[in-house]
């Protein structure tokens, strides 16, 4: 489908709405009388990308178009450049000689493309190309699941991840029962936030690192800092050791994954193992790193370097639980760190060790194992949680930060987030229940919903 979205008076510190797959924004100021002031912002198909021009300042106001683009199913693409107009638009238009020339090159010639421009004052359409056509929305869709989350949430929302105990805590800092920490669905918990509080945002991230080899690079950010600072205001409260154990509850939502992927309310580091790999000359073995650094984990690599201009294989696999296994090659070029990721398949029992770690770096024993599943069967009734008290807690910052995170890379997991937090916002706790929050919000903002998915 055509997927046509506008916004009036954007704030610049506002999230923007953006596909992964192709976005270009209009902005009109004044002394764009014409509006036809084109930025072109990150483009992305395939292995391919296109980095965005200087940004223009303080636009009046905005009109975006996310236009979709697929595989063509025969070896070349229709470019006609003049099209009926849409349902309601004034006129018709043609393309652009820029935005022609960019359809034509490789690699997008061998796709389809629809797109509408339109001036917010006029009504007029600039430019117009397949706009009645139907696409399938793919990554554009964010940009709905996004928007209903902000009016929902707010874009101020912050989530709080709180650690509680059960039992008490004697003279000498032993805690007779068992610390808690409670799920609140923090896309990042920290990992990817910087000295400004803000959320750094790769120009690839790490999770469509194995979708496209290469071109992922990582944030700065410790992926641990979240539960560090949890580790160390426990410590800070003068719990010293812990009789009991250390439990996830990620009770928030009705379970739910979507496709292989866990969408839980405990996320650390996108529930990705980063393995870093740094090419040696032709024919060695490429040093192969990682991150978080776990005992959930051990990692066997087998990578080669091969030569300079050659196509890298790597595949990430796990024979054994808590063993990742890493095979492949890499070529001398490739830039390093070259970045593959593993998907932890418990995210709960991911996010028990690596707290367990970090109590014990801030000097706070645990008498339970470090390694296993998480122990959900001693948690207590989610009423009773809620009551217990406190001993950590850390706050994200505002929700606007993941919006821009989710929509300028095209975060598959924080999307997949949106419909349960929503749900739950509203009292309620199943994805379909937060599906029916959005449907609802595209309602309200007048936006046809015969052709979205149900």
């Amino acid at each position: 489908m055509t997927t046509r979205v506008n916004a009036a008076q954007q704030d610049e510190d506002q999230p923007q709405m953006f596909s992964r797959i192709t976005g270009f924004v209009r902005r009109h100021t004044p002394s764009d009388r014409q509006g036809v002031a084109l930025q072109e912002r990150t483009l992305m198909n395939g292995a391919h990308a296109v980095k965005p021009k200087a940004r223009w300042r303080r636009p009046r106001t905005v009109a975006v178009v996310a236009a979709s683009t697929v595989a063509a199913l025969t070896a070349t693409a229709c470019h006609t450049d003049k099209h009926p107009s849409a349902p309601g638009s004034s006129s018709a238009a043609g393309v652009s000689a820029e935005l022609q020339k960019l359809m034509r090159g490789a690699p997008w010639s061998a796709g389809q493309w629809g797109l509408q421009v339109t001036d917010l004052k006029s009504g007029k359409v600039v430019q117009s190309k397949n706009a009645t056509s139907k696409f399938v929305t793919g990554s554009t869709a964010k940009t709905f699941a996004v928007g209903a989350a902000l009016d929902t949430l707010g874009s101020s929302h912050r989530f709080r991840t709180p650690l509680v105990r059960s039992g008490s805590v004697s003279r000498d800092g032993h805690l007779s029962g068992n610390l808690i920490m409670v799920g609140s669905g923090d896309l990042t918990l920290g990992g990817r936030t910087n000295t400004l509080g803000k959320v750094e945002i790769p120009d690839f991230d790490h999770t469509d690192a194995n979708a496209v080899p290469g071109m992922a690079t990582l944030t700065r950010e410790d992926p641990l800092v979240g539960i560090n600072e949890l580790a160390r205001q426990v410590a800070a409260s003068g719990i010293r050791h812990i009789d009991g154990d250390v439990v996830i509850d990620d009770r928030l939502w009705t379970p739910v994954t979507i496709g292989s992927t866990p969408i839980t309310p405990t996320v650390v580091n996108d529930n990705l193992i980063d393995l870093l790999i740094t090419p040696a000359a032709p024919g060695r073995q490429a040093t192969v790193d990682w991150r978080p650094k776990t005992a959930a984990f051990t990692v066997d690599s087998r990578v080669t370097t091969t030569p300079a201009g050659t196509k890298p294989a790597v595949k990430t696999d796990s024979p054994a639980a808590g063993r990742i296994r890493i095979r492949g090659s890499v070529p001398a070029d490739a830039t390093a760190p070259f970045i593959a990721t593993y998907q932890v398949p418990d995210p709960a029992a991911f996010a028990r060790t690596v707290l367990i770690e970090a109590l014990a770096k801030h000097g706070v024993s645990v008498a339970s194992p470090t390694l296993g599943n998480n122990p959900s069967s001693k948690l207590p009734p989610v009423q009773k949680v809620k009551r217990l008290p406190v001993s950590a807690s850390y706050t994200s910052p505002p929700f606007k930060e993941y919006a821009k995170l989710i929509n300028k890379v095209s975060h598959n997991l924080g999307a997949n987030l949106l419909p349960p937090l929503m749900a739950v916002h509203n009292g309620k706790h199943t994805y379909a229940d937060g599906m029916k929050t959005e449907r609802e919000f595209l309602t309200r903002a007048g936006i046809d919903r015969e052709p979205l998915p149900t």
